[in-house]
């Protein structure tokens, strides 16, 4: 290897370096994002499907509520 196919070697892994660190940064964020944050499964049973949940009755009494619209 002569000093022209030397320099050629370096230049070309200096230019590669930010990519393959910016690779590493984003795996690790990626990677601690989902530590932060874990998805969870929700358990499916016969009951929950088939029995509607207990509202309170003030939800109720404003999903009632007449809604007004204005004509023009």
């Amino acid at each position: 290897m002569n000093a022209h196919q030397r320099r050629q070697r370096i230049v070309f892994w200096r230019g590669s370096f930010p990519v393959i660190l910016g690779f590493v940064v984003l795996v690790l964020a990626l990677i601690l994002a989902d530590r932060v944050a874990p998805v969870t499964p929700q358990e499916l049973d016969s009951e929950s499907l088939t029995q509607p949940e207990a509202h309170s009755p003030e939800l109720g009494h404003k999903a009632a509520a007449p809604i007004l619209t204005v004509s023009q």
